[in-house]
């Protein structure tokens, strides 16, 4: 029965496809409403009713979307020729009709595409602009943000700033200006590591008895000044007839005129600029809390080339030099200062011998001629290098009380982390084996010079003798490398230091 019905079917289609200027009909839609509504919405969503290719599907596709089963049947050009469908499986639908629905289909699927503009961020200019105010609108917020934070961060590095302080500083406590005849300590503990200013003062002393970050010393006359362990940098301008004792990183002096500086330069050269008649001499003026100041300014006192000056300015043809040493015997604090430093503040603790050791570079060797100098070098190891070095120096402050000691003078120092390698090397300069209390890591170098003595002077000689055990001989026992000759401790010294280079002052 099913072909027969197919058969009769196909004999129909035939005859309606046959027929030339034919007017065509299509079948009115026998759909209930509500199944036409359940259609649209499946057709939005993108899911279509199984379609049968050909007639001997007809009862296939009716049965498996029942009472809506549409069938197409396209000819070798593609046109829908047919659209078949009923409840009852009675219409015929022409190619016109099949168009029309065909058209009704793309129509429903432009308007799905055109509801994608209303997307958010999906499709559109004006989505695109409103995503773009959205993503400004939140860069401005992430950046308020941040500089919000920022603004928080600097607090630390602010005078007195930070959650952290339990006591707000004053700025006006590291300042110093426009003062006349006056004295003006800073005691141990109350500049704390800050910035100082000394500014516009008229026959003052100033004496800052802490460690600093930097200070700042300007249009200064007749003043006398002491500066502990700073940091970073001293730099005095426009100063004139002052007295210093520094201990920095850096010192700097540009257009000043006759001054005195005993000074500890850790970094570099100490510089000069548009200035003359400035004096130079060793550090001097030690006391106990120096040497906790020296470690909070992350500073050495080994390290030290106050004698290599560097001037800006070269002295012309004719001119005289614009530095110069100082007397040693004017090269102390208490003859830059007027007095001692206890006497200046009750609240330090002078010390007899030299945190600092007082090098003397090419001064050491002053008004002698090569053949009278004899050199000694050591290099200070073991697991205090520095508590040797601390040993050496009070060992040759008592010498140096004596009257008419002819001990020697000490040329230069220096802290250096050294290698197995390079300990090898100074090891076999000194013709001697390394051993296990010399290991690689930080040690201490020192150069001395000394005045040859005469051999047919008994006197002299014994006093000479006194000096083998600090320039040929180890005086730490296995803790050290000492040059075994005057010819040996300045090759060592060389290769340690580089060369001593002679300075114009």
């Amino acid at each position: 029965a099913a072909a027969a019905a197919a058969a009769a079917t196909t004999t129909a289609v035939s005859a309606s496809s046959s027929a030339a200027g034919a007017a065509t009909t299509t079948p009115k839609r026998t759909t209930p409403p509500d199944q036409e509504q359940e259609e649209e919405a499946a057709g939005r969503e993108g899911e279509r009713a199984v379609v049968p290719t050909n007639i001997d599907n007809y009862e296939e596709g009716k049965q498996g979307k029942e009472g809506d089963a549409k069938t197409l049947n396209f000819n070798n050009d593609g046109a829908a020729n047919n659209v078949e469908g009923t409840n009852d499986g009675g219409g015929i639908a022409s190619n016109e009709g099949g168009g029309d629905q065909a058209g009704q289909l793309k129509k429903e699927e432009e308007e799905e595409e055109d509801l994608s503009q209303y997307i958010l961020g999906y499709g559109g200019d004006d989505d695109d602009d409103n995503a773009q105010k959205k993503d400004d609108q939140q860069q401005k917020q992430e950046k308020g943000a941040k500089d919000e934070e920022d603004e928080e961060d600097l607090s630390m590095y602010i005078l007195g700033g930070g959650d952290d302080d339990e006591e707000k500083l004053n700025p006006e406590d590291f300042k110093v200006k426009q003062k006349e005849g006056e004295t003006i300590v800073r005691k141990p503990g109350e500049i704390k590591g800050q910035s100082f200013t000394i500014q516009d003062l008229k026959n003052c002393t100033v004496a800052l008895f802490d460690n600093s970050a930097q200070v700042q010393i300007d249009d200064c006359v007749n003043c006398k000044i002491f500066i502990g362990p700073c940091e970073s940098s001293v730099f005095i301008r426009t100063c004139k007839d002052c007295q210093l004792v520094v201990s920095c990183a850096q010192f700097r002096a540009r257009d000043c005129t006759n001054m005195d500086v005993l000074l500890h330069v850790g970094r570099g050269q100490p510089i000069i600029e548009t200035s003359s008649d400035i004096r130079f001499g060793p550090f001097h003026g030690s006391y106990a809390e120096l040497k906790g100041q020296l470690a909070s300014a992350s500073m050495s006192a080994w390290d030290t080339e106050w004698t290599n000056v560097h001037d800006f300015n070269s002295p012309g043809s004719g001119e005289k030099p614009h530095w110069s040493y100082l007397p040693s015997d004017k090269a102390t604090s208490e003859a830059l200062l007027g007095r001692k430093i206890g006497a200046i503040c009750a609240d330090i603790t002078p010390l007899s011998s030299d945190l600092i050791p007082r090098t003397w570079g090419t001064k050491g060797l002053s008004g002698k001629a090569e053949g009278e100098v004899e050199y000694g070098f050591l290099l200070l190891g073991g697991d205090t290098p520095e508590e040797l070095g601390n040993q050496l120096l009070e060992w040759l402050a008592e010498q140096e009380s004596k009257e008419g000691s002819a001990l020697p003078k000490l040329l230069r120092s220096r802290r250096k982390e050294m290698s197995r390698a390079e300990l090898d090397s100074y090891s076999k300069l000194a013709g001697s084996l390394l051993n296990e209390a010399i290991k690689p890591g930080v040690l201490i170098g020192l150069e001395f010079a000394y005045q040859k003595q005469p051999q047919d002077d008994e006197d002299k000689e014994e006093e000479a003798e006194a000096c083998a055990p600090l320039l040929s001989k180890v005086m730490f026992g296995e803790a050290a490398i000492a040059a075994p000759d005057s010819a040996s401790a300045k090759k060592m010294a060389t290769e340690f230091f580089g060369a001593l280079r002679s300075s114009s002052g």
